[in-house]
């Protein structure tokens, strides 16, 4: 049933967000008793019909009301109401720190790393809370909280500044997914420096030798060591490292605008163009894709072209990718085990946990025509 005007409902004005009305009266419900501990919320979409809100608001404050303790997800089970008063006495609960564009489900490399991490906790007994993060500090639950252990998944640099400072107050700080080295911090990362160097043996195996690299976030550590995996393979090859053939957006990797496929599409409209491109993300795979074939380059036959991560889209793509795929399982259980082992964590001469991505070739590479 849906509930209307939600900021007239509780009472409130309306100009606070509608994702703030939405929290107001979820609070509302469980403290009058509507919704009870452990009882299980609706779908997303239900819910959001429910209260008369989009989906994304609906699970904007779903996610704050998690980060807030009233409620708790459980993969394959839902988002319940949490049990504060037994929440109250636990001593320990590690929290994961995410940005609220990394929640959903699409996400797959956030996904894959976060349920990776609930689920060999939980198989410890112990919860994974979550603290979100929109903006360019620390959010100040982290403080208030005094979260320890504190587990960041794709750390961004803007931040490291705070993380050491809160790493040096003697809390223990898990990075996931960066490579951020002598710090007082411990980072557990899939090897990008491997990965890029098993793309370009694959293309150089099936005969290419003109290879461009396409990524995101320069700044990034992923993207750093992938550029430098990039150009010490092909150096090792033999082959020739042309800097004119390397596109870095300043941009994510997921949004690649028109000013950046326009520089692709000149790259692969000269007559030296590269064969072959190595993507350092799936997204940027597809715009390379999209470029290719906007300017009738046919994939693979006129352009190879190897991604990096494997979420399920990419096997359903035209053609399917061919790809790095990253160890996300391993590197959640390593991320776990630090949390629940003190003197693993405490190890000093391990600052760094790395894993060997694996190459997984499909249809979007194809050995060249000499």
């Amino acid at each position: 049933m849906a509930t209307g005007n939600i900021s007239q409902n509780r009472g409130m004005d309306a100009s606070t967000p509608l994702y703030q009305q939405m929290k107001a009266a979820i609070i509302a419900r469980i403290e009058d008793g509507t919704y009870r501990p452990g009882d299980r919320l609706p779908a997303e979409p239900e819910i959001a019909d429910q209260f008369g809100v989009s989906r994304m608001t609906a699970n904007k404050a779903i996610l704050a009301l998690v980060n807030e303790g009233w409620l708790t997800r459980k993969r394959k089970i839902g988002t319940l109401v949490a049990d504060r008063k037994s929440d109250s006495t636990s001593e320990f609960a590690p929290v994961v720190m995410a940005h609220y564009e990394s929640m959903p489900q699409e996400d797959s490399y956030f996904q894959g790393l976060f349920w990776g991490l609930q689920s060999h906790l939980s198989g410890a007994g112990i919860e994974l809370r979550t603290v979100m993060q929109d903006g360019l500090h620390l959010p100040k639950t982290v403080y208030s909280m005094q979260v320890d252990p504190l587990i960041v998944i794709g750390t961004p640099r803007h931040m490291l500044e705070e993380l050491i400072a809160y790493a040096q107050t003697g809390r223990r700080v898990v990075l996931v997914g960066c490579s951020f080295q002598g710090y007082g911090m411990v980072s557990v990362d899939s090897d990008n420096f491997f990965g890029a160097s098993l793309a370009v043996k694959h293309l150089a195996d099936i005969g290419h030798t003109k290879i461009g690299f396409v990524g995101g976030q320069p700044h990034d550590t992923n993207t750093v060591d992938r550029q430098r995996g990039f150009r010490a393979a092909i150096s090792g090859r033999g082959l020739e490292d042309r800097p004119e053939w390397s596109i870095v957006s300043e941009g994510p990797m997921d949004d690649y605008d028109s000013r950046d496929k326009d520089r692709i599409a000149e790259i692969l409209r000269s007559d030296d163009r590269p064969t072959a491109v190595f993507a350092g993300g799936s997204f940027v795979a597809m715009s390379v894709i999209s470029v290719a074939n906007s300017i009738g380059l046919r994939v693979p036959h006129d352009l190879s072209i190897v991604g990096y991560d494997d979420p399920p889209f990419i096997q359903h793509m035209n053609p399917p990718l061919t790809t790095i795929r990253q160890p996300l399982n391993d590197m959640a259980k390593k991320a776990a085990e630090l949390v629940v082992s003190p003197f693993l964590f405490g190890d000093i001469s391990r600052e760094q946990y790395l894993f060997d991505p694996e190459l997984v070739i499909r249809e979007s590479t194809f050995p060249i025509h000499t």
